[in-house]
């Protein structure tokens, strides 16, 4: 690769104890990060990656070198847990890593000689002159979240949730027009386009809660987002429950820890949100050939389960189907106000042992994604 990445944290530490920049005059440039209201529960860090390169050289680094290292400097708020880190951009190309392996690529973003504080950038001076880099090795400082590194408004209101990341990039370029990557990270796909006119992201969520909780937080938390649907596969346990057969889970049950710690012992009830749920049912109703089941779900923690027996009191008291992320979205869309939904194709059967082939698999996933995508923007989405 032509471009050798080096750490400017000595540069860092050296210029924040100069003369040349006050403590006086930091905290007026420092809180542009988290912005002007922003709490102890939303402290940021700035995260330095500076180029050192021939000025030939215009090609955009796929990936972080073995030799990158990163300097940091904590902002005025108490709390040291950081909600999103800000990646300083050098040369044409952006990049940032939480390991050496996780990185994005995007095209480069300007934010002119200095962007307002809502806007959480600085500019190349300041940046400049805090780490003592030649300026023209400094491009910006953007605001991006630890796992997703999208720039604020390339994510929609609405987003579709595959645990797959493929699966991401399939439904963005066979339902989405116009869908453009915002992020790479680890490989977990997503994308933004457009659905009849409506703005809409396809983000991978990885499998499992603990997963999908890091990207729907992000997704509510760092980019406002109002509505996630989770489309994905489930296991049958009941047998009025079919191969191909869509089921639209209105709660979640779960085997998960996960929500007994967050509510201290107490078993909490996560459940759908009651317009999306009706949205769904009326759109999978309105297709010839779709069966479609409303009711409670499973959220396993163990796709292979030791005891697979523990699921009967579950089936007896209607549970429908096994999947593994629905408990945890549903909370986490409780926690921040928003719509959650998941929607799922019966894959496989759980009583009969009966199961899809991979191709037939992804050909009775399109009409999962079109219920999905018909029910997120009904009324505005």
């Amino acid at each position: 690769m032509p471009t050798a990445w080096a750490t400017s944290s000595a540069s860092i530490r050296s210029t924040r104890d100069s003369a040349s920049r006050s403590e006086a005059h930091l905290p007026s440039v420092l809180p542009e990060l988290s912005g002007p209201s922003a709490s102890a529960s939303s402290a940021t860090t700035a995260t330095y990656v500076v180029a050192s390169f021939s000025p030939s050289s215009t090609r955009t680094p796929s990936g972080a070198s073995s030799g990158e290292t990163h300097g940091t400097v904590p902002s005025t708020t108490r709390n040291r847990a950081p909600a999103s880190t800000s990646t300083c951009v050098a040369g044409s190309a952006q990049a940032r890593a939480s390991h050496s392996s996780s990185v994005r690529r995007s095209a480069s973003r300007s934010c002119g000689a200095r962007v307002s504080a809502s806007g959480g950038c600085w500019s190349a001076g300041e940046v400049a002159t805090m780490s003592g880099l030649p300026r023209a090795v400094v491009a910006t400082v953007a605001r991006v979240s630890t796992h997703l590194a999208a720039e604020p408004g390339q994510i929609a209101p609405t987003v579709l949730m595959p645990g797959d990341p493929l699966r991401a990039r399939w439904i963005a370029e066979t339902f989405l027009d116009d869908a453009e990557c915002y992020s790479e990270v680890r490989g977990m796909l997503g994308y933004t386009g457009t659905w009849q006119g409506h703005p809409v992201s396809v983000q991978g969520s990885g499998m499992g809660q603990p997963s999908l909780a890091i990207y729907a937080t992000e997704l509510f938390a760092e980019y406002d987002v109002r509505t996630v649907v989770r489309v994905g596969s489930c296991g049958a346990l009941s047998e009025s429950v079919g191969l191909r057969d869509l089921v639209v889970a209105t709660g979640a049950c779960t085997d998960s820890s996960m929500n007994r710690i967050r509510f201290h012992g107490y078993d909490y009830a996560p459940v759908a949100d009651l317009d999306l749920v009706v949205a769904a049912r009326d759109a999978a109703r309105a297709r010839d050939g779709l069966t479609v089941h409303t009711g409670l779900v499973l959220s396993g923690d163990s796709f292979y389960h030791p005891r697979p027996e523990l699921t009967a009191p579950m089936v007896a008291h209607g549970v429908l189907a096994v999947e593994m992320e629905a408990s945890a979205l549903y909370t986490l869309a409780a926690a921040h106000g928003r719509r959650a939904l998941a929607v799922c194709t019966v894959s496989d059967h759980v009583v009969t042992g009966e199961e899809l082939g991979s191709e037939e698999r992804e050909r009775s996933f399109a009409p999962m994604v079109e219920v999905a995508l018909a029910a997120a923007v009904r009324d505005g989405g």
